[in-house]
């Protein structure tokens, strides 16, 4: 149970104060500290921030959702990340899998991985990932949805041209899906570590 303030307690989730340059508030989704495990290795745990530019630079995420009979579905999607707004954004088709899965169920999982370093031996590389868990809808197709794409396009298009011609010939077909982010943590492993027997 947690029973500071606010502020201590957007601290403690994230890193991050409540507080920004102008005065206003700005909190990291609905963070709801009792509905999330922490990392149970702390010493593996990166900052907020490590977290967040590695879901910012990575150019593929998994998507995980609750899917038919209650098998997980995991998909891997091209995605852009809002860093004002805290929000994950991908393309899909409207109908399918995914789409019926979050009908029934807007909670979903989204992970990232990468940043392999080499600092001892070449044959055990330190690797850093991200899991976000939050809700997930599809936007309604409009000029904000359609600037979003705009956006998300610019992120794997060599340039403006080629992005803009993409849009117009997929039209308001393209479906935008949003994600709005309730967790966010990430954490650092050397890949050795996994062969090492673990305590119970």
């Amino acid at each position: 149970m947690f029973y500071g303030n606010n502020h201590d307690f957007l601290q403690i989730c994230t890193g991050k104060s409540d507080e920004t340059e102008n005065g206003k508030k700005r909190l990291f989704g609905r963070w709801r500290r009792e509905m999330f495990r922490e990392i149970r290795k702390k010493k593996n745990a990166i900052t907020a921030d490590a977290a967040e530019s590695l879901l910012e630079k990575s150019r593929r995420g998994v998507l995980a959702v609750n899917g038919d009979d209650g098998y997980p579905y995991a998909i891997p999607v091209n995605y852009f990340y809002d860093r004002n707004e805290q929000k994950i954004y991908f393309h899909g088709a409207r109908a399918g899998h995914k789409v019926d899965a979050l009908r029934a169920s807007d909670k979903v999982c989204f992970t990232v991985y990468g940043n392999e370093t080499i600092r001892e031996e070449a044959w055990a590389p330190y690797m850093q990932s991200t899991v976000v868990f939050g809700r997930c809808r599809l936007l309604e197709t409009g000029e904000e949805t359609l600037a979003l794409l705009k956006r998300f396009a610019m992120k794997y298009y060599p340039d403006e041209k080629l992005a803009d011609e993409e849009i117009a010939q997929a039209g308001r077909a393209a479906q935008v899906f949003e994600i709005e982010i309730e967790h966010l943590s990430g954490k650092e492993v050397q890949e050795r570590l996994f062969f090492r027997r673990q305590s119970l």
